[in-house]
């Protein structure tokens, strides 16, 4: 992911510079914008905030998403806490819309995003999180260039919290981006979701080997401790 968001994909083309010592050079024909010139960031205004008397039941209000329900890059409501229309309405700029691009900007996780693919049910974002908006370029493409090394690295140093890890929504819109031309940006994306989702596969695999082999295991040491298996010509 990492090279490919700052590299592409060609490996013949024409470097130049960066600007930035630790990313080194970008395909000459790549412009450099800051976030800031690319998306917008809303989070929800402390004003705007909420308190455990506006929480309500499934059913009676919109979904208010947190850190625990961004899991690999994708948004997870198997367990959802809901607020208040009321205060879902009083926040238009964070309503959740496809494509949109979170983001932690508080919290043990801050740094962490998650790519928004549909909105089935009403989603507000709590004040741990904040939202990528209005995309002027491929939003797949931003999602992979925001959660790879160069920009997380950054987030990593930037935090301005003594007790709780904490970013400010300027700090984030003030770093810069590299972006191809549009049609290259959604090849760049569209290859990384290919090869992305082939190893998410095989990382699958391997999880239920190691957990089939974790049973496996259980099942032997119980059966050699209560003597359902005759171990002695093993001694």
């Amino acid at each position: 992911i990492s090279r490919a968001v700052t590299k592409g994909l060609d490996a013949s083309v024409k470097l130049k510079p960066s600007g930035v010592e630790w990313l080194g050079d970008v395909p000459e024909h790549w412009e450099v914008k800051k976030l800031k010139h690319t998306a917008f960031l809303f989070g929800r205004i402390g004003f705007r905030g909420y308190t455990t008397d506006d929480l309500v039941d499934e059913g009676e209000g919109a979904i208010t998403l947190s850190p625990s329900n961004m899991k690999d890059g994708e948004i997870d409501l198997t367990k959802s806490t809901y607020i208040s229309w009321e205060k879902y309405y009083e926040s238009p700029e964070i309503m959740l819309k496809p494509e949109d691009v979170v983001i932690v900007k508080t919290g043990s996780t801050f740094g962490k995003i998650a790519y928004v693919r549909k909105v089935d049910h009403p989603i507000t974002l709590n004040p741990q999180l904040a939202v990528f908006k209005n995309l002027k370029c491929s939003s797949r493409f931003f999602f992979y260039y925001v959660g790879a090394p160069y920009i997380q690295d950054q987030i990593s140093l930037s935090n301005t919290g003594s007790t709780i890890p904490t970013m400010t929504q300027q700090t984030i819109m003030s770093y810069a981006i590299h972006l191809p031309p549009l049609p290259e940006q959604q090849v760049i994306a569209a290859f990384l979701d290919r090869e992305t989702a082939k190893i998410d596969t095989l990382s699958a695999k391997v999880f239920t080997v190691i957990e089939r082999l974790k049973e496996y295991r259980t099942a032997l040491i119980s059966s050699a401790v209560t003597g359902k298996i005759d171990v002695r010509e093993a001694v």
